[in-house]
C-alpha cells in the first residue's frame, strides 16, 4: 500500500478522533451549563425559607451550640432523607458542609451576608415555634431567622442554613451547546475535510486530464511532473510515468519519422537509376538489354530493401511467425556459423566459433535471433582484414548469457559504436561500398531488446570491433561453463 492509501487512512482517522474530541467538550460544557442554570433557577433564597425549614435550622443551630458538631453529625446522619424538600446544611468556615453534602457557593455566599449571630437564632427559633403552634401566617419578608452563624468555644465558625430545594427543575429550553449544534458543527467539520481530501486527489487528475487532451492533440512535449509540487503519493508516481510514457512516445515517433525519411532517401535513388534505364532504352533500342540487366538489378535492389524494412518493423513490434518457444542459443550460433564459412571462404577469411555455455536456453522467436545473429555475423565478416577469423563465443554471466562477436577489422571511434545500431547508418568503411542500406545491426538490435537483452559495440584488444550480445536464459537452464 502506497503513502495515498495511508494519507486517507490518517485524514480520517483524525477526523474522527477530532469528531469524538468535539462531541466530548460540547457535552462537559452542556453539563456545566445545566449545572450553572440550575444554580441560577432556585425558585426559593436560601434566606427565604418557609416557618417548618426556620424551625429544623433553629433547631440544627441550637443542637450545633450546646451538643457539637460530632454529636450533631451524629443526629443528621441517622434522620436520613426527610420528607421536606430542602436539606439544612452545616457549613465550616472552609466551605464544607458537616456531612460532606454539595454547597452552592452563591448560596453559602448569601448565607455569611444575611446569616443572624446565635443569640438572635434562639429567639427566632422560639417564634417559629410560636408560629407554627398557633399557625399564624408567616411574613414572607421576615427572613432573619433562615440562616444562622455560630461560634463555638472552640473558636470555630458555622452556618446553618437551608440548601437547594429539592424539587424538580422548572423547564427550560435548549442550551447553547444543544445537540443540534453539536449535529451541525459535525456537519461543517466533515464537509471541510472532505473539500479539503477532494480538492488533494482532484488537483494532480485535473493536470493529467489536461496533458492527456495536449498530448492526443500532437503535443509530446507535455510533461507534468514538475507541476505536481513537493507531494509524494501514487498520484505523483502516476505522473511522473505518464512523463515517461510520453518521452517514449515521443521516441518512437521520432524514430518512425526519421525512419520514414531514411527509407524514402533509400528508394530514391534505385528509382532514379530506374527511370534512367527506362528513358536510355527509349532513346537508343540497341540499348534495351542492357538497361533490362540495370532494370532487373534496381527491382532486386528495391526489394532487397522492402525486406529489410518489414523485418526491422517486425522486431521493432518483436512479432515474428510462430509462438515463443525454448532456443538454445549454442546450436542455433552453430547454425549460424556454419552459414558464416559458407561466405567466408570466397573471400578468404574465416569463422571461429567456442560454445562455452552448453544447455543455455532462452524462451523466444528462433527465426527472430537467427536473423539478430547472423547480421551481426556478416557486418563481421564484411569488415574482418582478409586473413583473419571472426571469433563467436558463448558463456554465462548469472543467470544470462554472453554472446561475443568480433573482428579483425579497422573499428570504430567511441563516439560512432553506438550509432551503428541505427537504421541506415553505415559505418566509414561501408558507406561507399554501395553493399547494404544500414539496417542490418538495426535489425539485430530491436531482435536481442524484443527478448529482454542488450547489445552493445566495444574495441576489441589487438584492433578490430567486438559486439556484445546479453540474453536471459531460461530459469532453470543455468549451467557451467
Amino acid at each position: 500500500m502506497g503513502k495515498l492509501f495511508w494519507k486517507i487512512l490518517a485524514g480520517f482517522w483524525l477526523a474522527l478522533i477530532a469528531a469524538a474530541i468535539g462531541v466530548g467538550i460540547g457535552v462537559a460544557l452542556e453539563q456545566q451549563a445545566r449545572f450553572d442554570e440550575r444554580l441560577a433557577q432556585y425558585e426559593i433564597s436560601p434566606l427565604a425559607a418557609g416557618p417548618y425549614t426556620r424551625a429544623r435550622i433553629a433547631e440544627t443551630a441550637a443542637l450545633m451550640r450546646h451538643a457539637g458538631p460530632q454529636t450533631t453529625m451524629r443526629v443528621l446522619s441517622e434522620r436520613g432523607p426527610r420528607a421536606a424538600r430542602r436539606p439544612v446544611l452545616v457549613v465550616d468556615a472552609a466551605g464544607h458542609d458537616l456531612l460532606g453534602r454539595e454547597v452552592p457557593p452563591q448560596l453559602l455566599a448569601q448565607a455569611r451576608a444575611e446569616a443572624i449571630d446565635d443569640q438572635a437564632g434562639d429567639r427566632s427559633a422560639e417564634a417559629d415555634q410560636d408560629n407554627t403552634a398557633t399557625a399564624l401566617p408567616v411574613d414572607p419578608n421576615d427572613v432573619r431567622s433562615a440562616a444562622h452563624r455560630l461560634r463555638l468555644a472552640d473558636g470555630s465558625e458555622y452556618v446553618v442554613f437551608a440548601g437547594p430545594s429539592r424539587g424538580n427543575p422548572r423547564p427550560r429550553g435548549p442550551g447553547p451547546w444543544s445537540p443540534w449544534l453539536l449535529v451541525g458543527a459535525g456537519l461543517v467539520a466533515s464537509l471541510a475535510f472532505s473539500a479539503g481530501l477532494a480538492w488533494y486527489m482532484a488537483r494532480p487528475i485535473r493536470l493529467m486530464r489536461a496533458a492527456v487532451r495536449r498530448v492526443a492533440g500532437g503535443d509530446l512535449e507535455t510533461r507534468i511532473g514538475a507541476s505536481l509540487g513537493s507531494r509524494r503519493d501514487e498520484l505523483v508516481e502516476l505522473g511522473h510515468d505518464f512523463d515517461a510514457m510520453t518521452a517514449q512516445l515521443q521516441a518512437l515517433i521520432g524514430a518512425q519519422q526519421r525512419l520514414l525519411h531514411d527509407v524514402s532517401h533509400e528508394l530514391r535513388s534505385p528509382l532514379a537509376r530506374l527511370q534512367a534505364a527506362v528513358g536510355l532504352a527509349q532513346q537508343d533500342p540497341t540499348r534495351a538489354g542492357a538497361m533490362l540487366e540495370r532494370v532487373e538489378r534496381e527491382t532486386l535492389r528495391l526489394d532487397e530493401l522492402v525486406g529489410e524494412v518489414l523485418a526491422l518493423a517486425r522486431a521493432e513490434s518483436g512479432r515474428e511467425a510462430g509462438a515463443r518457444m525454448p532456443v538454445e542459443i549454442d546450436e542455433l550460433l552453430a547454425d549460424v556459423a556454419d552459414d558464416a564459412r559458407f561466405e567466408a571462404q570466397p573471400l578468404g577469411r574465416s569463422v571461429n566459433f567456442t560454445g562455452a555455455a552448453p544447455g543455455a536456453t532462452i524462451i523466444g522467436h528462433a527465426e527472430l535471433l537467427h536473423r539478430a545473429f547472423d547480421n551481426v555475423v556478416r557486418n563481421a565478416l564484411r569488415h574482418t582484414a582478409e586473413g583473419t577469423a571472426v571469433e563467436i563465443s558463448s558463456q554465462y554471466r548469472g543467470d544470462r548469457i554472453r554472446i561475443s562477436i568480433d573482428d579483425r577489422g579497422p573499428g570504430l571511434p567511441a563516439d560512432e559504436r553506438e550509432r551503428i545500431f541505427e537504421p541506415f547508418t553505415r559505418g566509414p568503411a561501408s558507406a561507399g561500398d554501395g553493399n547494404g542500406f544500414g539496417l542490418g545491426l538495426a535489425i539485430a538490435r530491436r531482435a536481442i531488446e524484443a527478448h529482454g537483452g542488450r547489445i552493445e559495440a566495444g574495441e576489441r584488444e589487438g584492433g578490430g570491433l567486438s559486439v556484445r550480445i546479453d540474453l536471459p536464459m531460461e530459469p532453470g537452464a543455468t549451467g557451467k561453463a
